[in-house]
């Protein structure tokens, strides 16, 4: 058992070639929460329609059931929204000021792998790098 947040929580900051490599590990607990914060971003959309569709794709990749999604932009600029999946969900906030977006691929299936869609998206968003945490979630309860 560990014996903090810190021995549970895994995090690797990669480029485009080291994301083709990097195992995230086995599915524990209920599910599995994968965290990608995507840095340098030289294409994030700006319309909540194509960030819509791009995640939906990216869902679609995994083998994931889309069930719902909404999607909103902000003033002056930023985007968020969440597309629902049978399997649980994935979300998103951009930070174009920022040229950053933050993306959350949650799992209650060891059937949907992120690793696909975290390349499609670092692909699209044309980061040069993306700071993954992999969390797992519902651990059964034990000693503190």
């Amino acid at each position: 058992m560990a014996d903090s947040t810190s021995d549970l929580v895994r995090a690797v900051r990669l480029n485009r070639e080291s994301l083709r490599r990097v195992d995230l590990g086995a599915f524990t607990g209920l599910g599995t929460h994968v965290l990608a914060d995507f840095h340098a971003c030289q294409r994030l959309p700006s319309e909540p329609e194509v960030l819509r569709q791009l995640l939906e794709q990216t869902a679609v990749l995994l083998e994931c059931t889309v069930v719902e999604s909404v999607f909103h932009a902000f003033s002056p600029y930023g985007l968020s929204g969440v597309v629902v999946v049978a399997e649980s969900h994935l979300a998103v906030h951009t930070w174009p000021e920022q040229q950053a977006a933050c993306v959350d691929f949650f799992t209650c299936s060891n059937q949907m792998l992120p690793l696909p869609g975290l390349e499609l998206l670092f692909d699209v968003f044309a980061a040069l790098e993306v700071t993954i945490s992999v969390v797992p979630r519902g651990l059964p309860a034990g000693p503190l």
